[in-house]
């Protein structure tokens, strides 16, 4: 609800209709859902840590099955607006993804990637080559680097 209200304003002030892709979503956090980062790193300690930027929710997903989903989001939207600039509001393990995506790192490289705080803006270049999703250039609009720098400092 937090993006679609914050694509719903975006949308508001620039006279825009919001379309709603559910590739674009939050990772499905299976088991993990409504839990405190204490009690799953209690339950689940091999998967906290750096390992939960490449390891399966219980019951939930993975972070490859999110980048291939939000990969499959962007082609479309590329292919729908070949050009130009699209607002595209998503969240922390969805923009993590596709910012490892454009940095080139696999899973495990991601771990390094600090992300973006709440109402953080990125803005990347993205095209379509023989149906995939090419993304390069990730640029944090608040000057940080988004492989270095943590938001939430």
């Amino acid at each position: 609800m937090r993006a679609l209200d914050t694509a719903r304003a975006i949308a508001r002030v620039h006279g825009l209709e919001v379309v709603v892709d559910p590739d674009l979503r939050e990772i499905d956090q299976g088991d993990w859902t409504g839990l405190t980062d204490g009690e799953i790193k209690m339950e689940w300690p091999d998967r906290w840590g750096p390992a939960r930027h490449f390891s399966a929710r219980p019951g939930g997903e993975s972070p490859a099955q999110v980048r291939h989903r939000a990969l499959r989001a962007v082609a479309r939207i590329v292919d729908a607006h070949p050009s130009g600039t699209v607002a595209a509001v998503s969240h922390g393990v969805t923009i993590r993804t596709l910012v490892a995506e454009a940095l080139a790192l696999d899973e495990r490289g991601s771990a390094r990637l600090r992300g973006l705080g709440n109402g953080g803006i990125l803005s990347l270049e993205a095209r379509v080559l023989d149906g995939r999703a090419l993304l390069r250039d990730p640029v944090r609009w608040d000057g940080r680097t988004p492989d270095r720098d943590d938001p939430n400092q």
